[in-house]
């Protein structure tokens, strides 16, 4: 089993890319690793989500970075 929390742009849940990004994150792993993966959960989000975690659960980017 693989999971992940995935930080992407907001426009991506509005533009419709989000789904695009899924899917290259599923291919990346099928195309790049040599494990067999049963089952996969990636878990989308944007850096604003976290904003109310604890600080040992924060994301450590910031707005500022580029991402997909």
């Amino acid at each position: 089993m693989v999971t992940a929390h995935v930080v992407i742009v907001d426009n991506s849940f509005t533009d419709g890319s989000a789904a695009a990004i899924l899917r290259q994150i599923q291919s990346c792993l099928v195309e790049h690793f040599d494990i067999s993966v049963k089952h996969s959960t990636f878990q989308l989000e944007t850096v604003d989500i976290g904003v109310e975690k604890p600080e040992s659960v924060k994301h450590p980017l910031n707005r500022s970075e580029q991402y997909f």
